[in-house]
Formats: structure tokens, sequence, C-alpha cells
């Protein structure tokens, strides 16, 4: 007489949508599961996990679920401030040790900006004013105010005078002002570079 064993089928989970965070609201993202399932006729418990690629971006997610259901939830925090994108794994893991994976990716939208080219100032040329375009809060959603600073890693070679920003357009200026008598040369001929800080209402800043 042969007699044929229970089939450990592999556990189910439909795929993943990708998301995308408001960054105008510091809510969560709940990311749904379904299709959950130990396998074909299994009735075995399961678990359900899930990780983050990014936890600088991304803490590891909190998965609500309760089996033998076959849904559940994934909790979704990013850290305030942060921005960038993840991708969030969720594992259906069943007694035997067979699983299935499913991936999608989260994005975190951030402010953007189109920085100025290099620029040449000739000694003694007193001040230049350069303009900031392509400026954005990063939220389809909503209109955040901005602010945005700039510094100069050189001021005794170039300062900067003072930033003109609205806080809601797509352009600034910056006011810069070459130092009298002063060139590259008397610093070892190191530049001044000057760095852009945007940043919306969320903390999020681009550089």
């Amino acid at each position: 007489v042969h007699t044929v064993g229970d089939v450990d089928y592999d556990p189910t989970l439909d795929p993943l949508q990708d998301a995308s965070f408001k960054v105008s609201r510091p809510e969560d993202v709940l990311v749904p599961l379904t299709g959950i399932s130990a396998g074909t006729g299994d009735t075995q418990a399961i678990t359900v996990r899930a990780e983050s690629s990014n936890l600088a971006l991304l803490p590891s997610p909190f998965v609500e679920y309760t089996s033998p259901n076959s849904f559940g939830t994934v909790r979704l925090r990013a850290l305030r401030g942060q921005s960038g994108s993840a991708t969030v794994t969720g594992t259906v893991l069943d007694q035997g040790g067979r699983s299935v994976k499913r991936a999608f990716r989260v994005t975190v939208p951030m402010p953007d900006l189109v920085a100025p080219g290099n620029l040449t100032l000739v000694e003694d040329g007193g001040r230049r004013t350069v303009t900031v375009t392509g400026i954005s809060d990063g939220d389809p959603e909503a209109v955040q105010s901005m602010t945005l600073s700039a510094t100069s890693s050189l001021p005794e070679l170039v300062s900067v005078e003072s930033v003109a920003f609205d806080g809601v357009g797509t352009n600034a200026t910056v006011q810069l002002r070459l130092v009298g008598n002063a060139n590259s040369e008397v610093f070892g001929g190191r530049p001044a570079e000057v760095q852009l800080v945007l940043r919306n209402e969320d903390g999020n800043t681009r550089t």
C-alpha cells in the first residue's frame, strides 16, 4: 500500500502597488495586502512580514495581519525631513518554511531646484546677481511654502549678500559680492563654493 503524504503548497500573496507619500501631511501610508493564503487547500498558520531597504528614510514597516485571514495591511511611516525612495518587501511564510515575497517601491518626494553653473568673477568686479530656476516644493497635491538659503565656503573671497525668493515661485535670485582686492590666488587657488539649500514645510531639503 502506498500512502501519499500531505502536499505543502507555496503560500500566496497578490502583487503590491507602488506607494507615494503626500509630503504636505505627515500621515502614515497604508498599503493593502490581499490574496494571502498558506496555499491551495492548506490550512496551516502563516506569518506576514515586511522589510524596508532604506531604514534611514523608511524604518521597519508595521504589518497588521491575523492568520488565517486573506487580507492585511502594511503601515509605513517615513522619517520627518527625509526624502528619497525605498523598496519594501512583503513576505508570507508558512510553518513548513515555504514563503512567497512581493516587493513594491515607496517614494517620498523632495523639493527641487536647478543649480546655476560655475561662475568666473573678475577681481574688483563688485556684485553679481545669480538666478536660480526650476524651484519646486516636491508636493504634487498641495502648494507648500519654501525657504531658500545660500552660504559661501569662502566668504573672505565671495560673500552672499542676499537671497530674494517669495517662498512659492519657481525662480529666485542670489546676490553675490566679490571682496575687493581678493582673488583665488590669495587663498591658495581655492574657489569659493556657494551652497543652496531649499526646504519645504515638511522639513525636506534639496541642496
